[in-house]
């Protein structure tokens, strides 16, 4: 019998997320070129690997850095800080004079700030109303 296919595997020294739990790990790329933010994957990095479709193209396997990737999914740091134009605002996706991978940190910094303070706040609630 044969086991799933996967679109997605995982890198890096120990699972990460909860993605890591249900996808395959594979070696680290070392050399390749992040799908999203282009600076090379090195050793010690986390990340994906993913089947990527391209228009015209055969499918082909792309790393990402674990925080690029997020980022292409919860937007730059401007939309986190409802900032951007999609928010009303007027600012760019990623802050000026960062690298894309700068920014794809800066973003998941700001992402994860702001969920831990949700949880907290729920907690707090929680609290308050026992």
């Amino acid at each position: 019998m044969k086991g799933p296919d996967y679109t997605m595997r995982w890198f890096g020294e120990r699972p990460w997320a909860l993605l890591c739990r249900d996808c395959p790990r594979v070696p680290t790329p070392v050399g390749a070129a992040c799908l999203h933010c282009g600076e090379p994957i090195v050793a010690g990095d986390d990340g994906v690997v993913q089947l990527c479709i391209m228009h015209g193209r055969r499918p082909e396997w792309r790393p990402a850095h674990d925080e690029c990737n997020l980022r292409a999914a919860i937007g730059g740091l401007a939309h986190i800080e409802g900032r951007c134009m999609c928010c009303g605002g007027t600012d760019p996706p990623d802050p000026p004079g960062m690298t894309r991978r700068e920014a794809a940190r800066a973003a998941v910094r700001a992402y994860r700030q702001r969920e831990a303070a949700a949880v907290f706040a729920a907690a707090l609630e929680r609290e308050e109303r026992a």
